[in-house]
């Protein structure tokens, strides 16, 4: 399965977002391969930020993340910069998809 999510940068951080996430944590990239996560890309556009990620079963992928202590670290390590999330993930349909 394939997903989609959006969220804003404060402005004035989007270097400081993009220089966080040339250092992700080994234990955090760790943590996402086990929960599933797999083919994680992530685009951006002034202070519009794009994701993108692949996993088998989404329940359990968000399950296993929210009780991950690394994950809730880098979520509060990435908080201060970060003003406003679309739903995660996004509630967006796929009108076209190529492999």
């Amino acid at each position: 399965m394939r997903f989609f999510f959006r969220i804003w940068v404060r402005e004035g951080s989007e270097g400081e977002y993009r220089e966080r996430h040339r250092a992700v944590w080994p234990e955090l990239i760790g943590e996402l391969s086990r929960a599933g996560v797999r083919n994680y890309s992530i685009f951006m556009r002034g202070n519009e930020v794009f994701g993108y990620w692949e996993c088998d079963d989404l329940q359990s992928t968000l399950e296993y993340l929210s009780r991950s202590s690394v994950n809730r670290r880098w979520q509060e390590h990435m908080g201060d910069i970060i003003v406003r999330r679309d739903d995660f993930p996004g509630n967006y349909d796929e009108v076209f998809h190529m492999d």
